[in-house]
């Protein structure tokens, strides 16, 4: 697997995720309420440090909805290798598969409310702590923000997701698009990672979630690699 997939996985490993626990339970999409047409463009700039061995790669992908159905979208992604354009279609699926595992069960703990601070402002955190499968995790959060922040430990690593600005600016063919930007850090025995992502209005279509990322990863033994990776270009139908 490539650096920068790893880094993708725990980018969606962070993130708020929709469990299949049942037939005919719809999942959550950066494509729902795109029409078919509908595509984005997205160039990764990739560098790899080990030692003094330095390399840089660009690459670019695009991704567009072809077909939209009651049970899968189907898309066409289109990476660009050297000056030629590889094209494959797959399918995502809009509804989970039910589920023949009993879920683990989540001890919750209410732990009132805290205080935090996030781009200067002030706000009054409902804290939440739950234990599932000796996987602890702490949330603070909001009505009107959602999740502020969270702190995840356990036997995979430490993860800490937060909010770190909620209006920043990223400009997409010349317009200015208002982003809220995460941090994401995480520490395991073999991997240290932090990474900032983008998230605009769902009203642009993402194959990702975000706009923009910006990552920075070293495993042991393999050196650091620092990931760009942002949209150039998009329509939306």
């Amino acid at each position: 697997m490539r650096r920068s997939s790893i880094v993708l996985a725990l980018l969606a490993i962070a993130a708020l995720s929709t469990s299949a626990r049942a037939a005919d339970v719809a999942l959550k999409s950066s494509w729902d309420g795109f029409g078919e047409g509908s595509w984005v463009l997205q160039k990764t700039t990739t560098q790899n440090v080990n030692g003094a061995e330095k390399s840089e790669t660009i690459s670019e992908s695009k991704y567009t909805l072809k077909k939209v159905a009651d049970k899968a979208y189907t898309l066409k992604i289109e990476t660009k290798i050297g000056a030629e354009w590889i094209a494959q279609d797959i399918d995502l699926p809009r509804i989970a598969e039910p589920s023949t595992e009993k879920p683990a069960e989540a001890k919750v703990e209410d732990l009132g409310t805290e205080e935090l601070t996030v781009d200067g402002e002030e706000i009054e955190c409902k804290k939440v702590k739950s234990t599932v499968a000796g996987t602890v995790t702490v949330t603070w959060s909001d009505e009107t923000s959602g999740s502020v922040k969270s702190e995840t430990k356990g036997p995979d690593g430490e993860t800490t997701v937060e909010v770190t600005k909620w209006k920043a600016i990223v400009k997409i063919k010349g317009k200015d698009v208002e982003c809220r930007v995460e941090k994401t850090t995480h520490k395991s025995a073999q991997v240290e990672m932090t990474a900032s992502t983008w998230k605009a209005d769902p009203a642009i279509p993402t194959q990702t979630g975000y706009v923009r990322s910006e990552s920075s990863m070293k495993i042991v033994g393999m050196g650091t690699t620092n990931d760009v990776t942002e949209v150039t270009d998009f329509e939306k139908k």
